[in-house]
């Protein structure tokens, strides 16, 4: 079995079906962007399905202004942090007073309410519908969900200058629309099964370096297994 096929297996169900659609297939008029989307966000909500409350994940511990630190859920992968963040407010410039009057509408959202949220916040904010390779765009959506990487943030120390350099080419992320043209370049000129592997390689590095590392290794490496 080639490295394409065991990629493409993972998509599949026991009966051979394709897992990341609707149970009844997809109706005609259906863009591929939405379809993308579709699988993207299934292929995260295997690993964030349900409400989390681990006291060594560090998304769950926020520092606030007046040195609080608050302990949270997360909540089919939303932290507090990114839920704040989704109605404009930092949780690091707020007091545990202010903050204590989010905590019942967090602790409140639904997984139909978390999809919204991370469609905004992520899929939708950094145009990843306009990646050409749609395993690629998902890899970086889950990324963006559960390690915080983003896109067109500056050139120093970013991901996807990492992946640039793995991969031996130029890039720019120095904006959004120079950054996912370098993705489509790359996938252009290298093959999206090389761009692929060269992120996950970037996250698995990320993953490794993390401080909470020993708690989660096994969680974290059987989630980005099925992204590569």
């Amino acid at each position: 079995m080639t490295d394409n096929d065991i990629k493409l297996s993972y998509d599949l169900d026991g009966s051979g079906k394709n897992k990341y659609q609707p149970a009844g297939g997809w109706s005609d008029g259906v863009d591929e962007e939405a379809k993308n989307w579709y699988y993207a966000r299934q292929k995260t909500a295997e690993f964030e399905g349900g409400v989390q409350n681990t006291s060594t994940d560090l998304g769950n511990s926020q520092t606030l202004a007046d040195g609080t630190v608050l302990k949270t859920s997360t909540r089919y992968g939303l932290t507090f942090e990114a839920y704040m963040s989704s109605i404009g407010k930092d949780v690091s410039k707020m007091t545990k007073a202010e903050t204590d009057k989010w905590i019942g509408g967090f602790n409140s959202t639904t997984p139909k309410q978390v999809d919204g949220i991370f469609k905004k916040q992520y899929w939708d904010k950094y145009d990843l519908g306009q990646i050409k390779d749609r395993h690629i765009a998902a890899t970086i959506y889950d990324a963006m969900v559960n390690q915080g990487y983003d896109l067109g943030r500056g050139n120093n120390g970013s991901t996807l200058m990492r992946v640039m350099k793995e991969l031996g080419i130029e890039g720019d992320n120095s904006n959004l629309k120079n950054a996912i043209s370098s993705i489509n370049n790359a996938i252009d000129s290298q093959g999206a099964d090389k761009v692929l592997k060269a992120y996950n390689d970037v996250r698995e590095e990320s993953y490794w370096n993390s401080e909470d590392i020993d708690d989660s290794a096994y969680g974290w490496m059987s989630r980005l297994n099925k992204q590569r």
